[in-house]
């Protein structure tokens, strides 16, 4: 899913020293522990915020942010017809 709105706010992934060089080339690692079913990876590379589930395909975490954010598009395209 591409959107920057966080649900709750993602911790940083990398020390504070990689951080900076990350920084550098505008790059982000983050995660947000929702529940045993739900790990969320957001990455951001330039001006482009992508979150994933690394633990399963579930998308209920993504109707949270679907509410909230009207500009957040599902990929791939199938899985939008899952949500309705």
């Amino acid at each position: 899913m591409t959107t920057d709105f966080e649900i709750e706010k993602f911790r940083s992934i990398p020390p504070r020293r990689a951080t900076k060089i990350l920084s550098q080339i505008h790059c982000e690692l983050k995660f947000l522990r929702i529940n045993r079913k739900t790990l969320l990876f957001k990455f951001k590379y330039g001006s482009i915020p992508m979150i994933i589930n690394l633990l399963n395909r579930d998308l209920d975490w993504i109707r949270d942010i679907s509410k909230s954010d009207v500009k957040a598009i599902l990929y791939p395209e199938h899985f939008r017809n899952k949500l309705n």
